[in-house]
């Protein structure tokens, strides 16, 4: 799950009372990130203006020069659930992620920032996914806050990620059901991880000064794994793990076990991580999402986005394939240009050869009278405007938004094949009912040869490949 980073990552988050920024620079050997940071007092909810002024300072300190930016979004603030959909494609699960959603949270759909994680498929069909939802209008916000600070861009994770993210890096090979809880002085978040992943999260407050915080402490844990029962109905806890090495967890473990006879334990962490001395009077555990969620992969999907912004981002795909399927036929159409202007270099440069030649040997060899017309006549066939050049410009002209070429290769006898990407079957189609219909292609016969589904990182492709037999020549 660690992710493969040369530069440093930002990453922060907002409370009711300060804002935590953090610079994670990699390094090599057992430390594997050095951590700088900045606590802020105040809040995005406040002025926000005079926020994104404390950040951008911050910021300066730090040495932030447009760097990768994530915002930890607290448990608190979002609402997550493990959800079991019959869907495996990614618009799909979408669609049904977009409605499940609404009974989350009592806001409208364009009021809510939706992100999910596929953590398994099964062959009956359908998607297991943790889901994460959250206000829109608060994402704004800090976004906002930091886009006025000059941060733009930042994706915005829920911190429970971060949490399980930790948990991985700390402990790679353990696929146990294990649930692990950041401790602060006010509140725990609780991650419960299964073979690498996020499966279950929520947070609950408590506090120490309260009597019996013991038995409300243990209630909590209690509830949390009777909700990842129900909801998940997947295998029982085999552990608890408390993130940090404050003598505090232990007696927290202590509890756990006494209270539910699951074992518990702390996992330190503080020595993989050389910290800078700014953090001397912050809580490692306080951050411990934040460093994370400076060690992780993020999936595009569980990035919180409003369903406006997915809209832009998802047009914004089809203008960069459009562009893409065009630059491809440019680059194609350059070469092949530059091929020919080669060749009729060569050829050009053949006749005048062969030209003079003639005149030299007219007189002693009449043949070569009958060699020169057949030359003159190669000299302007190769003057004509080729077929393969009207069927780049007539591809050009019918492709489909959302489908671009990969290989054109024109062979002998007139054969034409085309591969390409699509990013549904129907696009396939429609640029084979385009192909029958066009004029450039009326005398050849076009054949679907194969159209193949297959998973890519940002979703489902259908390659394809498509032969037009008897293409005319010139």
């Amino acid at each position: 799950m660690k992710a493969k980073r040369k530069g440093p990552l930002f990453v922060c988050s907002f409370s009711e009372n300060a804002i935590n920024i953090l610079k994670c620079t990699p390094l090599p050997g057992e430390r594997v990130l050095k951590v700088e940071a900045e606590t802020l007092e105040g809040t995005a909810d406040q002025d926000r203006r005079a926020a994104s002024a404390l950040v951008r300072a911050a910021l300066s300190r730090l040495g932030f020069r447009n760097h990768p930016f994530v915002v930890s979004l607290a448990q608190r603030q979002a609402a997550s659930r493990f959800l079991k959909i019959p869907a495996t494609a990614p618009d799909e699960i979408e669609r049904i992620i977009s409605l499940q959603a609404l009974g989350f949270l009592p806001f409208p759909a364009e009021e809510l920032a939706v992100g999910y994680q596929v953590v398994a498929q099964d062959p009956g069909g359908y998607a297991h996914l943790v889901v994460a939802v959250a206000s829109a209008e608060n994402i704004a916000g800090y976004l906002e806050v930091l886009g006025g600070a000059g941060a733009k861009g930042a994706q915005v994770v829920v911190s429970s990620y971060g949490i399980a993210c930790l948990f991985s890096f700390l402990r790679p090979s353990d696929t146990e059901t294990t649930m692990v809880v950041s401790i602060s002085s006010s509140e725990a978040e609780v991650a419960i991880v299964r073979n690498q992943r996020l499966i279950f999260s929520r947070s609950f407050a408590f506090s120490r000064l309260a009597p019996d915080w013991q038995d409300g402490f243990v209630d909590e844990i209690r509830k949390t794994q009777k909700l990842y029962l129900a909801e998940t109905e997947s295998s029982p806890l085999a552990k608890v793990v408390l993130l940090g090495s404050d003598r505090l967890l232990l007696e927290y473990a202590d509890t756990i076990t006494k209270g539910l006879g699951i074992p518990a334990e702390t996992l330190a962490f503080e020595d993989r991580f050389s910290f800078a001395k700014d953090l001397e009077s912050v809580s490692p555990a306080s951050i411990a999402a934040l460093l994370g969620l400076a060690l992780a992969e993020i999936p595009a999907t569980f990035v919180l986005l409003s369903s406006s912004r997915k809209e832009q981002l998802r047009l914004s795909r089809a203008r960069a394939n459009k562009i893409q399927t065009a630059l491809l036929i440019i680059g194609i159409l350059l070469v092949w240009l530059l091929s020919v202007y080669k060749a009729l270099e060569n050829k050009r440069s053949r006749l005048e050869l062969l030209n003079r030649e003639v005149a030299m040997l007219k007189e002693e060899a009449q043949p070569l009278e009958y060699l020169k017309k057949h030359l003159r006549l190669l000299e302007l066939r190769t003057q004509r405007r080729p077929v393969v050049l009207e069927a780049l410009f007539e591809l050009y002209r019918i492709m489909p938004a959302h489908a671009h070429l990969t290989s054109f290769n024109f062979q002998d006898k007139g054969e034409l094949v085309l591969r390409g990407q699509a990013k549904a079957l129907s696009f396939v189609l429609m640029l084979v009912s385009e192909l029958e219909k066009s004029s450039v292609f009326q005398d050849a016969q076009i054949k679907l040869k194969y159209a193949t589904q297959r998973r890519i990182s940002s979703g489902e492709a259908v390659d394809f490949e498509i032969a037009c037999f008897g293409l005319a020549q010139d």
